[in-house]
């Protein structure tokens, strides 16, 4: 079955570049303490990470992972989406799993952030999940169901 390969390539590209998306702040944190420090004590709903990191340093930390990516000469398919997971609705054609990893990364900063279900309903990004065939209705009805999925890898940090 054809479709199911795609699907199991998708699903395993998404998972990947969900656990990578976070090296390009990683490796800002390396280059530029300072900078990152500055950048994360200003990000807030009307600050975002990459704004606040194009303003200071002049690109991303997602194009920072992709050119890691780059070098490490990994798929073009994990590069775009690591490229483009911050904004998936800015480049026309952006991988689906850009958005994927979009959604993922917005659930978990704001699980982070601590807010409740109300507020992330309210400034959730419809547009990205709606790309992905996801309504507000589906949205609304599952949040509970996903904010309660665990990873698995807590245990790993203890």
């Amino acid at each position: 079955m054809v479709w199911l390969d795609v699907y199991d390539r998708e699903e395993d590209l998404a998972f990947t570049a969900g656990l990578m998306n976070g090296l390009g702040s990683v490796l800002i944190y390396m280059g530029d303490p300072s900078a990152a420090n500055e950048i994360n004590q200003h990000i807030d709903e009307t600050h975002s990470r990459a704004l606040l990191e194009i303003n200071r340093l002049g690109f991303t930390s997602e194009e920072v992972c992709a050119e890691l990516c780059r070098r490490w000469k990994f798929s073009p398919e994990l590069i775009g989406t690591l490229a483009y997971c911050g904004d998936p609705m800015a480049i026309e054609n952006a991988p689906l799993s850009a958005y994927v990893v979009h959604l993922a990364r917005f659930i978990t900063q704001s699980q982070r952030r601590g807010l409740d279900e109300e507020i992330m309903l309210a400034s959730f990004p419809y547009p990205v999940a709606e790309r992905l065939g996801l309504s507000k209705t589906s949205i609304a009805e599952n949040l509970s169901e996903i904010l309660a999925l665990e990873s698995g890898l807590e245990g790993l940090i203890d």
